[in-house]
């Protein structure tokens, strides 16, 4: 009934400003007991845009009805409209509006329109409650609880307390609007408070509202504190990263203050950072072991709250179960063929081997890598061929199995490495079981040449000068590159050692 009442009301006001045979068709966009907003456009349709101007001015006059004219408020406006604030609540008004480039003497700037400010009415009605929880990842704190209705009162008064409080007894807010906004400062989290609404009307407050409630819901923080929503991930058995980030928005720290240990470790003793940005990464960890983190703005005293909130995580065990084995291949920025074949996985262990060789190489005739990381770098010297790899953890001092076989190919990783064909030099036999031999072409000055010979993983494990012969017969069999130079010319090629 209400709706119904103001509807009609609004009707029968804009029924009053479309008056025919006047220069304007007014229209109330909004109304209340103090203001209004009206806009217009000219009866006949046609525009009155200055071409000139980007805008279009306005003299408008208005007072009570019946205001002597030149004794109104008048005013400037910039657009087809006017805000009209500091108006008596139900009470009727007359407004007069010409175009700033028409003269004062004109027949427009008399014609009027009218409009009545809505009337004081202590009745309240459709009260909803919000609650405003701060946006955090693994935090939802409350931060504020509002509460709005309708009605057409000068001022309200609300009281709130915990469910049952005897009325008068209660915290008391005071607000011109139709709206409340509690805060948190005066809650606690998961209870249940009762709240009343009234409203004032020629001074005189009406009577209280029916009882209305709310509940609050988990632990939260006071607006404006520097309180942190943090987050852990990529926990292994020896480390994590932690990223944290304000509840409530606000002025983000250039650095920061963390000190972390085991659970319940005295303060003071625990490890510290001092990361510039909102994430740090926490080594040197122990598996399966709880962990107790605190943090703060560097400039932030440490005797605020916030270096006293306690934020929890737990290493996972050590596991030499090997998942996650991917393989990429990688360039570096200068494209002089010098690149490699990173392999990583998922680390839960202690320590890691990797074994790799040719496509099908025979195990424990490989070439190894031992990490404390679960990843490697691996030059393998040798284009366009495929790769097999295997990988075992060690947990507490003890291997776990190797995985199955693994894959990769090396597209044309070091691709300076010369096929046998188009090379200044000839190696004889390829393969060799124990000595070879090397045949220069005359590009080469053989008397200033050097002999290496690498294996895949780029250490050196022969050395010579240009000889007639070499025995290698102590290399263990794999895949090795012959790398010949002077002081002028620089080769490689790739044998196999039986």
């Amino acid at each position: 009934m209400k709706k119904f009442l103001l509807s009609t009301l609004f009707l029968v006001l804009c029924i009053g400003l479309y008056a025919q045979n006047k220069t304007y068709t007014i229209k109330i966009e909004s109304i209340s007991l103090n203001s209004v907003v009206l806009s217009w456009q000219r009866a006949d349709g046609t525009s009155e845009k200055d071409s000139t101007h980007d805008y279009t001015l306005y003299y408008c006059e208005y007072g009570l009805k019946g205001f002597e004219r030149g004794k109104g408020v008048i005013g400037l406006t910039a657009w087809a409209g006017n805000i009209i604030n500091n108006l008596i609540p139900g009470t009727e008004y007359s407004f007069f509006i010409r175009k700033a480039t028409v003269p004062a003497d004109s027949s427009v700037w008399f014609e009027e329109y009218n409009f009545q400010t809505l009337s004081c009415n202590t009745s309240i009605s459709n009260i909803k409650t919000e609650m405003e929880y701060a946006n955090g990842i693994n935090i939802k704190d409350l931060l504020n609880v509002h509460i709005t209705f309708d009605a057409l009162a000068n001022s309200f008064e609300l009281e709130y307390g915990p469910q049952g409080f005897d009325q008068g007894s209660g915290n008391v807010i005071v607000s011109n609007q139709n709206r409340f906004s509690l805060g948190n400062a005066n809650l606690q989290s998961n209870t249940e408070y009762d709240f009343y609404i009234r409203g004032k009307c020629g001074g005189i407050y009406d009577d209280w509202s029916e009882k209305y409630s709310f509940a609050t819901a988990n632990v939260f923080h006071y607006p404006g504190s520097e309180a942190f929503d943090v987050a852990f991930e990529h926990i292994t058995n020896k480390s994590a990263r932690v990223n944290w980030s304000r509840i409530v928005p606000g002025y983000a720290s250039r650095s920061y203050k963390i000190e972390y240990g085991p659970k319940g470790f005295e303060r003071g003793t625990g490890q510290t950072q001092n990361p510039i940005l909102n994430i740090a990464d926490l080594d040197g960890l122990e598996e399966a072991t709880e962990y107790s983190l605190f943090i703060r703005s560097y400039g932030t005293a440490t005797t605020d709250s916030v270096w006293l909130t306690e934020h929890v995580f737990k290493t996972l065990p050590c596991n030499t179960a090997i998942s996650g084995v991917k393989s990429s291949e990688v360039w570096t920025t200068c494209y002089c063929g010098d690149g490699a074949i990173v392999i990583e996985w998922d680390d839960l262990s202690d320590s890691y081997e990797l074994e790799y060789g040719l496509k099908d190489f025979q195990q424990g005739t490989g070439n190894l890598i031992q990490t404390d990381v679960s990843y490697v770098n691996i030059l393998p010297n040798l284009g366009s061929m495929d790769y097999d790899f295997y990988i075992r953890a060690k947990c507490n001092g003890t291997f776990g199995d190797w995985t199955t076989k693994n894959s990769f190919t090396a597209s044309q990783i070091y691709y300076a490495v010369k096929n046998i064909q188009t090379s200044n030099f000839e190696i004889y036999p390829n393969p060799v079981e124990e000595i070879f031999q090397i045949k220069l072409q005359p590009v080469f000055d053989s008397n200033t040449v050097t002999v290496l010979i690498y294996d895949l993983i780029g250490t050196i494990r022969f050395k010579s000068e240009y000889n007639d012969n070499y025995n290698i017969s102590s290399l263990p069999t794999g895949i090795y590159i012959v790398n010949i130079k002077d002081k002028h010319l620089s080769e490689t090629m790739i044998i196999q050692k039986k």
